[in-house]
């Protein structure tokens, strides 16, 4: 829902989904051009009940949502990863081979 809520209005929303042997691990990423991620609030979008000046004027919302999907790729046994902050802004989520 971020992607959407926080990407320009015109752009694509790119959804992939590969297996990285390097980390033995399972990757689902989703891309988008937008406001983006300032390096400060890297951390904090994570761990929820905060939300960045920019997105403040962007969307109506409350921080949960980065927090509530982190949990829930934890409790599967994986992690949740902002591995790229601007244009494109990719969130990932990854899940170990053994977790699946």
């Amino acid at each position: 829902m971020n992607a959407i809520n926080y990407g320009d209005e015109k752009s694509d929303i790119a959804v992939v989904g590969m297996f990285s042997h390097e980390r033995r691990s399972y990757v689902i990423s989703a891309a988008n051009h937008g406001i983006g991620v300032k390096e400060a609030d890297k951390d904090k979008i994570v761990k929820g009940r905060y939300r960045s000046l920019d997105a403040q004027t962007e969307a109506t919302g409350e921080g949960l949502g980065l927090k509530i999907a982190a949990r829930i790729v934890h409790l599967h046994g994986g992690t949740l990863e902002l591995t790229q902050l601007t244009n494109p802004t990719i969130v990932s989520i990854l899940l170990p081979k053994t977790a699946v």
